[in-house]
């Protein structure tokens, strides 16, 4: 009995947002939505850019649509009642915004590091804040990804959801992000497109958020 007056909220990480937004994008043909979101990386990541979507057998977020939500609503608080390994998962994200967009931005990562995980106010104010801009703009020039510039923002994500799916996802979507990113690097640092001590950054940064840089058992290739 939901009419085209109805909105839908979702309240939670980015799986809620995803699944209320392609909800919202298909019941009547569309009706609005709002985000309000209690982690990390629906902070700064998941809740920003319209992009709806569901897993099925054959990959992740294989269905969807593009669907703004109308109001993004954001409390800083609800991070302090993340686990610990939540917290860090979504810092993936962060730092894939700050390397495709600021070099000021992660040297601000890496001086911050401690204050960021301790969640201290004012840092975390900017940390959300800094990313939003980040990817309101990208998304803004380029909303449903027909230029190329959004693609930036798969930047570690290509391998990073073959290593979602391949592990069962039994790890964080930011874990594996972690892992996109460095194999990502490395492979260009293989082409000659980067230096190694680029590459070495990436790694070191990540893994002082307690992220994985590497899989601690392999999977097949193919």
């Amino acid at each position: 009995q939901v009419g085209r007056d109805a909105v839908i909220v979702a309240l939670g990480g980015g799986v809620v947002s995803d699944l209320a937004g392609f909800v919202a994008a298909t019941w009547m043909r569309g009706v609005r939505f709002a985000i309000c979101p209690t982690t990390l990386e629906a902070d700064i990541d998941a809740a920003i850019g319209g992009k709806t979507a569901i897993n099925i057998p054959g990959g992740k977020n294989l269905v969807g649509a593009f669907h703004q939500p109308f109001l993004v609503a954001i409390d800083p608080r609800c991070l302090r009642t993340l686990p610990r390994r939540d917290l860090c998962a979504g810092m993936a994200e962060s730092v894939k915004h700050a390397l495709i967009s600021s070099a000021d931005f992660l040297a601000w990562h890496e001086a911050n590091v401690d204050a960021i995980l301790a969640l201290d106010p004012s840092v975390t104010m900017r940390l959300i804040e800094d990313n939003i801009r980040i990817k309101a703009d990208i998304v803004s020039r380029d909303a449903t990804e027909r230029t190329g510039l959004r693609a930036r923002l798969n930047f570690g994500h290509t391998l990073g959801h073959a290593i979602e799916e391949c592990c069962g996802f039994t790890l964080r979507h930011g874990e594996c992000v972690s892992l996109g990113l460095v194999a990502a690097c490395r492979l260009s640092h293989r082409l000659g497109l980067l230096e190694g001590s680029s590459a070495e950054r990436v790694e070191h940064l990540l893994s002082r958020f307690h992220l994985p840089t590497r899989l601690e058992t392999p999977i097949e290739p193919e």
